[in-house]
C-alpha cells in the first residue's frame, strides 16, 4: 500500500511496503517539471499521461484544433492520453521547438513555467503551463497561448 503525506514545509513523505520515504515538496515539483518536458519532447505518450491522476481536468485551446469539437476541456486521463497521441500523430513530420529556459514558479502544489516565443534559434510558439500538484500527479493543467501562438494558430491579427 502507499500513502503521501504532506507537512507544513512541504515534505512529502512517501510510505510504500513498510519504509517511509521522505522528499522535499521542490523536489517531487522538480520531477514533474522535469519529466513533463522530456516526455512530450520525445512523445513517450503513456509516461506523459502517467503524470496526471486518473480523474485530471485538462484545458487547452489545442483541444478542439487536435481532436475536433467545440470545448477545450477534457477530464480523465484516458482522454488526455488520447489527445497526446493525437497531436503526436499530427506533429510527427512537423518539428516542435521546445526551448525553455529551465526556471518555474512553485509554491508547493501549483508549477508554472513558460515556453517563450523569444528564442536562441529563433521564435517558437509562445505557451505558458499551469498544473496544479496534487498527491504527486498532475491534478489540473491549463495551457495558455501567447500573441505569437495565436497569430500562427487562429490567424488571429489586430485589424
Amino acid at each position: 500500500m502507499k500513502t503521501i503525506g504532506i507537512t507544513r514545509d512541504h515534505t512529502v513523505f512517501l510510505h510504500w511496503q513498510n519504509t517511509i520515504l521522505e522528499m522535499p515538496m521542490n523536489d517531487l515539483i522538480d520531477g514533474i517539471f522535469k519529466k513533463w518536458h522530456t516526455y512530450a519532447e520525445v512523445q513517450n505518450i503513456k509516461a506523459l499521461a502517467a503524470l496526471y491522476s486518473d480523474d485530471a481536468l485538462f484545458e487547452s485551446p489545442l483541444i478542439p484544433i487536435i481532436l475536433g469539437g467545440s470545448l477545450g476541456v477534457l477530464r480523465g486521463r484516458p482522454a488526455i492520453e488520447q489527445f497526446f497521441e493525437k497531436a503526436a500523430q499530427i506533429r510527427s513530420d512537423k518539428p516542435i521547438n521546445w526551448f525553455r529556459t529551465g526556471d518555474y514558479f512553485t509554491d508547493g502544489k501549483t508549477l508554472v513555467w513558460e515556453y517563450p516565443r523569444e528564442t536562441p534559434d529563433g521564435q517558437q510558439f509562445d505557451v505558458l503551463e499551469v498544473m496544479e500538484i496534487d498527491s504527486g500527479k498532475i491534478k489540473k493543467h491549463r495551457v495558455y497561448m501567447g500573441w505569437y501562438s495565436c497569430e500562427n494558430l487562429f490567424g488571429a491579427s489586430p485589424p
